[in-house]
């Protein structure tokens, strides 16, 4: 599961400071002019946005009740009250961390509200999913986005078929020379001690026809095959088949069945071109990914490994490595308003903490998801729209980028430019926090913000990098240092 933001988090009441005389710089008075503090809280004041003159929309994004862990306050500045505000959370979005976090549209004062750590419990691992509501002007909910929460990965069923004609001397489900003999149906597998008991064919090599059976006979419902599971057929022979014109109609009939088809070629008779298109007839595309070839079957174990992966990898089961593709996404961990009312969700754990990002317009996703190019950086974690005439544009931060941070700054067609910190450290999570600000109130945005929490010089931690837009440019002009021995930039 990825980081959460949760520096600072406990934080027990609200403080609304009054500001002193501004000017190039200012101060922040520390006495409180007004202090909310509901009957329960546990995190009350994560994160505050200001609705309107005289409202607030607050979170706790770690108060629970029974399977709810979230609550979203709507507090009078006048009053000195907070009410909650009342959202239709679907039942199976337990512990979602409602108001984790929140952002406003300065054009239409509608609020999104997120909650991205929402548990699936699968077989062998959990999963986590996230959902974020819309607030309009009058705080009243939207559907949630997504409305479903994606499922389970499935099951795969897999099946072995080995060629028994000549120079064969392991074994698994199915074997075949000039017929095909089932040994193990799915229905029908309790241990590998099976596979012991199995004698080898001699004779001709028929692959077509060994495919075309295994089809019809092993992937079916009375077989033991799952309905809807993943279906995989691992192709192992050491020869060219004697009925190779009927590989096409063979393949094509296990593609109707939406079976993935492996092809591993052994021996040295795989070295020509007839033969090595024999394989890639069997295999399914890419050639690269379902096309294997070794010398003999004792370095079978050599590609066991990258076979194991591929496999792996279209059940999605695997916490490693690109076979995690959504599983741990945590939609909305951020989130902004783009343009006509479009919602963009950060999913920072998706693609092997790539992240990364998916529009929804009216509720549901547009295009595809938009994913990061690099492992482990947490691309999502905090997210802004910058309005810079021409263009509107996405800022994402990836504060584990290379261990150091980074922010990438795209349009809908694609990255324009990414910034590394102007001090990089290990470690400073530079990109934890991004704030785009409209100096002149013309609705361009002027600054961009970008935090470093963690950046660590003696006694003073964490940083504040400015930048500055000029039409489609953004220039480095400072940095903001805090006070020593206090976090900077954490919010």
């Amino acid at each position: 599961m990825a980081a959460l933001k949760m520096g600072g988090i406990l934080l027990p009441y609200i403080f609304l400071l009054s500001v002193s005389q501004p000017g190039m710089a200012f101060n922040i008075d520390p006495n409180p002019w007004k202090n909310f503090s509901p009957t329960q809280n546990v995190a009350f004041g994560y994160k505050v946005i200001q609705k309107a003159t005289n409202s607030l929309i607050v979170s706790d994004p770690l108060i629970q009740s029974q399977n709810e862990r979230g609550q979203v306050y709507n507090c009078d500045v006048n009053l000195g009250t907070c009410l909650p505000i009342t959202i239709n959370v679907p039942p199976e979005a337990v512990n979602m961390s409602l108001g984790l976090s929140m952002t406003k549209d300065p054009q239409t004062s509608n609020t999104v509200v997120c909650g991205p750590t929402i548990p699936i419990h699968c077989k062998q691992f959990t999963a986590y999913n996230g959902m974020c509501f819309t607030l309009n002007s009058r705080n009243f909910p939207s559907e949630p986005m997504p409305r479903q929460l994606r499922d389970c990965p499935l099951p795969t069923d897999i099946a072995f078929l080995m060629d028994g004609s000549g120079s064969v001397n392991n074994f698994a489900v199915a074997q075949y020379s000039s017929g095909c003999e089932i040994h193990i149906h799915f229905n029908s597998f309790s241990s590998t001690n099976q596979i012991q008991s199995i004698t080898q064919f001699r004779g001709g090599t028929y692959t077509a026809t060994a495919i075309k059976k295994v089809v019809n006979e092993v992937f079916s419902i009375q077989a033991g095959a799952r309905e809807k599971a993943n279906r995989v057929l691992v192709v192992i022979t050491d020869g060219q088949s004697h009925d190779r014109n009927d590989l096409p109609s063979a393949a094509n009939s296990a593609e109707k069945k939406k079976i993935i088809r492996y092809a591993i070629g052994v021996g040295g008779a795989f070295d020509s071109r007839d033969a090595e298109n024999e394989l890639k007839t069997i295999a399914s595309d890419p050639d690269a990914k379902h096309v294997f070839k070794v010398n003999d079957f004792s370095v079978l174990e050599e590609i066991r490994n990258a076979l194991e992966e591929t496999i792996i990898a279209i059940e999605g089961t695997k916490t490693t490595g690109e076979s995690a593709k959504m599983e741990f996404a945590q939609d909305g961990f951020s989130a902004d308003f783009f343009q006509n009312g479009q919602i963009i969700m950060g999913a920072v754990g998706a693609f092997q903490w790539k992240g990364g990002y998916q529009m929804y317009n009216s509720g549901e996703p547009s295009g595809t998801f938009q994913k990061g190019d690099n492992e482990d950086s947490y691309l999502g974690y905090s997210m802004t729209v910058a309005n810079v005439w021409p263009n509107k544009y996405i800022i994402q931060g990836a504060p584990r980028n290379n261990h150091t941070g980074k922010v990438i700054i795209s349009d809908t067609t694609g990255t324009v430019h990414s910034l590394d910190s102007p001090e990089p450290q290990i470690g400073a999570y530079y990109g934890a926090e991004l704030c785009v600000v409209d100096l002149d109130s013309n609705t361009f945005s002027d600054l961009l913000l970008v935090s470093a929490p963690l950046h660590n010089e003696g006694d003073q931690e964490g940083k504040v990098f400015v930048y500055t837009f000029m039409q489609s440019q953004v220039t480095y002009k400072q940095v903001l240092k805090g006070t020593p021995g206090k976090e900077e930039g954490l919010e």
